[in-house]
């Protein structure tokens, strides 16, 4: 299949998702982050607002703000370039592309990367191998590598957007190290080939 025959299918499952399955399974990930280690030793943590049929991040984005950790949110540029910009209960957001919440290009405040110590990454489905298909601008695939060693990166999402079989990716899609879903964290492994 190709990706967007698969990001159609991860829609659908998302979708198909009854509001008190979404909950629990909000529920779920947002526990198993919150109760990791390296999320309750990062003291800056980069997030996203989910919007549409995502997995809600408000409530990991509230323990955050009341543990004193810096949040950043990702603000997209143009020339398809991302960076991390504070978030707190005070910054404006405006609503563009229907649903998607972002900080205004002009209000936004940059935090250096080097100080981010948890990237939480979005996503329509992953594999096995830490393929992660987007919604296909390339934004995260350019802008993971440019994190800080130390930096624990984490993508997560509801059980049906982790799948067994090997998502068609590119050389420049960039893998994810680990995945959690409310049923299983999953260390990726390398491809044995294309």
């Amino acid at each position: 299949m190709t990706k967007d025959q698969w990001r159609k299918l991860g829609k659908e499952a998302r979708k198909a998702l009854s509001s008190e399955e979404r909950l629990i399974q909000t529920n779920a990930i947002c526990n198993a982050i919150t109760t990791d280690p390296r999320w309750q030793r990062a003291k800056t943590v980069l997030l996203f607002l989910s919007f549409g049929s995502e997995w809600d991040t408000t409530p990991l984005i509230e323990d955050a703000w009341a543990n004193d950790k810096t949040v950043a949110l990702t603000v997209c540029y143009p020339d398809h370039q991302m960076k991390p910009c504070l978030y707190t209960p005070d910054t404006p957001l405006v609503t563009a592309l229907g649903s998607l919440r972002e900080i205004p290009q002009e209000l936004a405040t940059p935090i250096d990367i080097n100080n981010i110590d948890f990237c939480l990454i979005p996503g329509l489905l992953f594999d096995p191998y830490g393929t992660r298909l987007g919604y296909g601008a390339g934004y995260y695939d350019r802008f993971l590598p440019k994190l800080p060693e130390h930096c624990t990166m984490l993508a997560a999402g509801f059980n049906c957007q982790f799948v067994g079989a090997a998502l068609p990716y590119e050389a420049t899609d960039y893998h994810v190290p680990e995945i959690i879903t409310p049923a299983k964290r999953i260390k990726t492994r390398m491809h044995f080939s294309k």
